[in-house]
């Protein structure tokens, strides 16, 4: 069955952990259900709706600066990668978006040029492919920039 055939849904809390709990790439699945743990106890966790398992998460200012891809192949994305919305008007002050971009830039590969930030994108590299330091300073990152 095709994803396009598949219905959008909201994907709430509850089912997007059982669904991380199950998932057979275990290091993916306990690193997603970490940072849903994390934006669900803080209340930065942004009810996707979408064909495939997925969640937001809004930054101080209220809006979604980050989504967290499905942990399985259902999107043209790889599994477990985020993508990075920059537009402006998600952020108080674009000095916080910047920082942003840099610290996640080399982290997951997006290939920003720092100068000239355009557009949003998906990172290249999945959730899984950090190491435990990476993944550490990723959840720091996460902690400094969302609501």
């Amino acid at each position: 069955m095709s994803i396009k055939s598949l219905k959008k849904k909201s994907w709430g809390y509850g089912e997007l952990s059982k669904i991380y709990t199950e998932t057979e790439n275990r290091k993916l699945g306990e690193r997603l259900l970490a940072i849903l743990d994390f934006a669900n106890e803080r209340g930065s966790m942004i009810v996707s709706k979408n064909h495939y398992p997925s969640f937001g998460l809004k930054g101080k200012f209220g809006k979604r600066i980050i989504s967290f891809w499905s942990p399985e192949r259902h999107h043209v994305s790889p599994p477990g990668s985020i993508h990075l919305f920059i537009n402006p008007k998600r952020y108080e002050f674009i000095e916080d978006r910047d920082l942003l971009v840099e610290k996640l830039n080399d982290m997951f590969s997006f290939g920003y040029d720092l100068y000239n930030i355009h557009g949003s994108r998906t990172s290249k590299k999945s959730i899984s492919e950090l190491s435990e330091v990476e993944f550490s300073v990723f959840m720091q990152v996460l902690e400094n920039f969302s609501k």
